[in-house]
């Protein structure tokens, strides 16, 4: 065997090397158009070595027809302008199939600068396009695109579906960091920043939902995400490779379907409170009817007779507690917190809701005898107790156990996180317990949602515990339940301990206001523009010693309080016909009277009686229906207050 030369060797080591990475060599004599291939050249395109003639036309007759001007213009660039030549395009193999090829080459010239020739490499990657096509394809349909960031050029690159996310040609120019920023919303441009100077600071991007604003005014609901890539050190992060996710679609029916949850929420508790109005009003008109018929027959007692107007205004009050108790499951009722001793009001509930508790379940208290106060409404706080209670009551049909408990705890980081939206320190715990039959496990995660029952519907409106989480968040609480099937079940109630000092009981009461306002002297403006309403206030006030003057309208009541003055109150509704509310209306009277006193009449909160109207919150603000009782003890209080300058 011959001794082969280094040289063979080299080319040897060359031949096998190149055919393992299935990378083949080209070489093109510019001088007389002739060609060589390596054998994996020949592999790639299929042809039998004994085909290929070694003339440039080997190479352009399999050049796909569509790619043709763009590899001669290739090799025209580098030719002539020295542009690297490096670039893909299809070939047809000698069984018709096609390739993608990936050619790189460099030319060297002559003397004279004359290109001599040409040698190259090129490489099949049609695997490799293959597997890209798909993932773009993939792309398309999920809506995710992605993107790519050189920090250290400030480059950007995106790939076709990023570009028709933001709803531009994938053929378009890359863009620049600067204008990929324009696209964001301008409530959204400073978190979608911010996010990415958190890879400057800690090498990672957190994903970030922002929206993009299109060139043609579209709307589009975006989530960005990435992960960034440091130098061999180790040091601060080169480049951001990432994901931009189109949730628009996903957006949309997220807001239908929050909208159809709405209306079907709205049907639910319009067909619960019908039912309780229903039976409120039927108690009314019926008792009122009765007494109707007896205007005529005299044959009820005047223990029947009290008896019968006490059913009415019962329950008259029980509709007005409904209302309250709708707006406080809404957050629209304003609370009055004070700072109590919450085992007292348990004591005080305690001795009248014992009453609607069967004698087959057995009450117990186990109230801390140290506990500390806290700062809540008395009324909102029985109010949440009344609610579970019930709810347990009604979980004994056959009677049971019921315990109310108290306790004094301090939270640390891991017990507040138990509870939703609490800091650490010192709570008061309220705790009640039943050994009812028990919540289902997929019932019990919904609970504290509002209309969700164990209840028919006939029997309420399924806001219970949604007002007594609302109640306790609005206190600065929280409240938790557990349960567990034919054991019962734990509803606890934490409220901040108000660390105030308490104020000093022995100091001495402020003197009476001088110069209070008789009551048979006061003159008051009333504006209510309900007839029934109105004419009900005028019999009050006047059966008080009241002298009143009257009006439908704002409008109305401005001119009477200019042309009829002086007047000592005003008692106005807040919604009023025409182009003055009541707190407008009391606002234009205080410009003519300061300080004139003045009550506030309406059926929503007081919360929105005088929100944002600039009014004293100091005002008193009644809800109706106001008891007659109320109304005067207000107009009592308000007078005694020193009178205004005329």
């Amino acid at each position: 065997m011959d001794r082969l030369t280094e040289r063979d060797v080299i080319s040897r080591r060359l031949e096998l090397a190149t055919r393992a990475a299935r990378i083949a060599i080209w070489e093109w004599d510019y001088t007389d158009d002739t060609l060589y291939w390596s054998p994996v050249f020949m592999e790639i395109l299929g042809i039998d070595p004994e085909e290929f003639q070694g003339q440039l036309s080997d190479f352009t007759d399999r050049v796909a027809p569509e790619d043709a001007d763009r590899v001669s213009e290739a090799l025209r660039a580098h030719l002539e302008e020295g542009v690297p030549y490096d670039i893909e395009y299809q070939m047809i193999r000698s069984d018709g199939r096609r390739v993608v090829i990936a050619a790189t080459g460099q030319a060297t010239f002559a003397e004279d600068g004359a290109p001599a020739r040409m040698i190259g490499t090129v490489q099949d990657v049609s695997a490799r396009r293959r597997l890209e096509d798909k993932l773009l394809r993939a792309e398309q349909i999920g809506k995710i695109g992605h993107w790519e960031l050189d920090i250290a050029e400030n480059t950007l690159s995106w790939s076709p579906e990023t570009f028709r996310i933001h709803g531009l040609d994938p053929d378009d120019p890359q863009p620049s960091v600067e204008e990929a920023f324009e696209f964001y919303h301008p409530d959204d441009v400073g978190s979608v920043a911010a996010n990415f100077e958190q890879v400057f600071e800690t090498g990672q991007l957190h994903g970030v939902n922002a929206r993009l604003i299109l060139r043609n005014g579209e709307i589009r609901h975006v989530y960005a995400d990435g992960i960034s890539f440091t130098n061999t050190d180790g040091g601060r992060p080169t480049r951001v490779f990432g994901i931009l996710h189109d949730r628009t679609e996903f957006v949309k029916k997220e807001e239908q379907l929050s909208q159809s949850r709405r209306l079907e929420a709205v049907g639910q508790l319009a067909g619960g409170i019908a039912h309780d109005f229903n039976n409120l009003l039927a108690v009314i008109q019926g008792n009122i009817e009765l007494l109707q018929d007896d205007e005529q027959s005299r044959e009820m007692s005047d223990q029947e007779r009290r008896d019968t107007i006490a059913s009415a205004i019962a329950a008259t009050r029980s509709g007005a507690d409904l209302t309250r108790n709708m707006l406080a499951f809404a957050s629209k009722s304003q609370l009055e917190p004070k700072r109590v001793a919450i085992n007292g009001l348990i004591a005080e509930t305690e001795s009248w809701l014992i009453r609607t508790v069967p004698s087959s379940i057995a009450v117990q208290t186990r109230l801390i005898a140290n506990q500390q106060h806290s700062r809540l409404d008395p009324a909102g706080f029985q109010s949440a107790i009344v609610n579970v209670v019930v709810n347990a009551r009604d979980a004994m049909p056959d009677g049971g156990k019921l315990t109310i408990e108290t306790r004094n705890v301090v939270f640390d980081a891991d017990a507040a996180a138990a509870f939703e939206g609490l800091t650490t320190g010192p709570y008061l715990a309220v705790t009640i317990t039943d050994t009812g039959k028990g919540i289902a496990p997929e019932l019990l995660a919904r609970v504290f949602e509002p209309f969700v029952s164990t209840k028919a519907m006939s029997t309420g409106t399924g806001l219970g515990l949604s007002m007594v989480q609302g109640f306790a968040r609005q206190s600065g609480g929280a409240v938790q339940i557990t349960s567990e099937l034919g054991v019962g079940t734990t509803v606890k109630m934490v409220f901040p301990v108000d660390l105030a000092e308490a104020p000093d009981e022995t100091a001495p009461a402020q003197e009476a206001p001088s110069n209070p306002v008789s009551k048979t002297s006061a003159r008051i403006l009333i504006a209510e523009d309900q007839p029934e309403v109105l004419a009900l206030l005028v019999r009050i006030l006047k059966s008080a010693g009241y002298e009143t003057e009257t009006a439908v309208s704002g409008d109305q009541a401005f001119d009477i309080f200019t042309s009829n003055a002086p007047f000592d109150l005003l008692l106005t509704d807040v919604e009023m016909p025409g182009g003055m509310s009541g707190p407008q209306l009391a606002n234009a009277c205080r410009k003519l009277v300061r300080g004139l006193p003045v009550i506030f009449l309406s059926g929503y909160s007081s919360e929105t009686i005088t929100d944002g109207n600039g009014l004293p919150p100091e005002d008193m603000r009644l809800i109706k229906p106001v008891p007659k009782t109320e109304l005067l003890q207000a107009i009592t209080t308000v007078l005694s207050q020193p009178q205004p300058r005329h």
